[in-house]
């Protein structure tokens, strides 16, 4: 996209070709050997390609600067390039068949149907030359395939597509204990998610502020990637069910949805202290952050909440303050939401996750008024 830009497309392409040459020398590394399997069904290089994620350069740094064997070095040399174009390939590769299936005939089975066929058929159950590569979205989570018979596609205009990738592992240095065999991305076509992208950045970034605060709330700022204007890939949090969902199948109460499934007896409310904290953590961070952020369009259904407690919301198509109604309010917090935890712990949370955000009173060089310049370099990206 940079590099189509009528004034400054020729210094991009310059940069982009000086990126290449250096990222050509620098050996791609793991901290353990690689797994080589077959190459691919000669029907997946025939695949019309999406749109070059390379153009745009993925998320590759220093985490894949691991030691390795020297024997392994030997028998298996890969650069950072080279590994972008795998990607690359691959990733551009899901897409098209994504939406190819997206604009196929029929209704959501038959399309769902066609998208398992069609990933199996052209050999993405392994990737390009069965060689690891990092995802787009997660580049800590380095994936060899996917499982064609669990994809899916969600009901909506655009038919968004789950597809869950094999991990082959997680490297060290971001990972959190996960041992996960899968990975579940939502694959978006014909959506821009750059604005999403945007968002998630800002969240993850006072995220940082109150934990380095002493102020942890819970949040869940998954992963987005947009990989151009129209495209991308969302990280799927799985168990989490939209709050408009968990009213209609717990009799109109999220108290009987934890009761459900984190009870514990003799407890207050019969739900695990721990599961209600997170709760009111993660409903009171969320308040206050989406009002700062002026995030609009809020309703139920985008709105989610898992077993843990954690509640989280998606889909920021109106931020900063604009909204398709007339007359929103500053932020959501409905009669169902608040059902009945103390208003002291409830209010005192808030008040405590305002006055930090709202005042800046953060540790050492940690500031909100990083959030302006963040928000612009960003916007200028775009």
């Amino acid at each position: 996209m940079e590099v189509q830009n009528p004034t400054f497309g020729a210094r991009y392409r310059d940069m982009l070709s000086l990126l290449e040459a250096r990222l050509s020398e620098t050996e791609f590394r793991v901290n353990r050997p690689v797994k080589h399997t077959a190459n691919l069904d000669e029907s997946h290089s025939s695949i019309t390609p999406f749109k070059s994620i390379v153009d745009s350069v993925s998320k590759l740094g220093s985490n894949f600067r691991h030691s390795e064997s020297e024997g392994n070095r030997k028998n298996h040399r890969r650069t950072v390039w080279q590994t972008l174009v795998e990607q690359d390939k691959y990733i551009s590769g899901i897409m098209d068949v994504q939406l190819r299936c997206r604009d196929a005939r029929g209704k959501r089975d038959a399309k769902e149907s066609q998208l398992k066929t069609a990933l199996a058929k052209e050999g993405f159950e392994r990737t390009v030359n069965g060689d690891v590569i990092p995802l787009p979205s997660t580049p800590n989570v380095l994936v060899n395939g996917l499982r064609p018979d669990t994809a899916k596609m969600f009901k909506s205009n655009l038919y968004p597509a789950l597809i869950e990738f094999k991990v082959d592992q997680i490297l060290a240095e971001s990972d959190t204990g996960r041992e996960d065999a899968s990975y579940k991305v939502i694959v978006k076509t014909g959506d821009d998610l750059r604005q999403d992208q945007l968002i998630i950045m800002m969240i993850q970034l006072m995220d940082g502020l109150l934990k380095h605060a002493a102020l942890d709330m819970c949040l869940t700022p998954y992963s987005v990637i947009a990989m151009s204007p129209s495209s991308g890939l969302v990280e799927f949090i799985d168990g989490a069910m939209p709050i408009s969902m968990v009213l209609g199948q717990y009799n109109n109460s999220i108290l009987n949805f934890f009761q459900e499934v984190a009870a514990e007896k003799g407890a207050k409310y019969d739900v695990k202290p721990s599961v209600l904290s997170t709760y009111v953590r993660s409903c009171a961070g969320y308040c206050v952050l989406t009002y700062l952020l002026g995030v609009g369009d809020r309703h139920l259904d985008n709105i989610l909440l898992r077993a843990t407690g954690h509640f989280f919301h998606i889909d920021f198509g109106f931020v900063f303050g604009r909204d398709p109604k007339p007359l929103p309010p500053a932020f959501r917090l409905t009669r169902e939401v608040g059902f009945c935890v103390d208003r002291a712990i409830t209010i005192q949370t808030l008040t405590r996750t305002d006055t930090f955000a709202i005042d800046g009173r953060w540790h050492g060089r940690y500031r909100i008024d990083k959030l302006p310049h963040v928000c612009f370099s960003r916007l200028s990206g775009f």
